[in-house]
């Protein structure tokens, strides 16, 4: 969804400006936008409270060393090196 994408500040261009275009013009839109953006404000500070037991990762890797297919064990350590 493209609203997503202009939250994310992942837009640029004519879509940026179509986007932000709109929004100027449309209350319901806005509305909506704004909402969206308190959820993923409230969503960032909710998965942030809980910390993850510290042997946590070592677990995942093992599980996934032992059972999982060699290209999820690459991805598992570029996203947790």
């Amino acid at each position: 969804m493209q609203l997503d994408s202009y939250l994310s500040h992942q837009l640029a261009g004519a879509a940026l400006l179509e986007i932000a275009n709109h929004l100027e013009h449309c209350p319901e839109c806005l509305q909506v936008c704004r909402a969206r953006g308190d959820l993923k404000i409230r969503l960032k500070k909710a998965l942030n409270r809980e910390a993850a037991p510290n042997d946590l990762k070592d677990q995942i890797w093992m599980r996934i060393h032992h059972e999982r297919p060699c290209w999820l064990r690459r991805l598992f350590r570029l996203l947790c090196p």
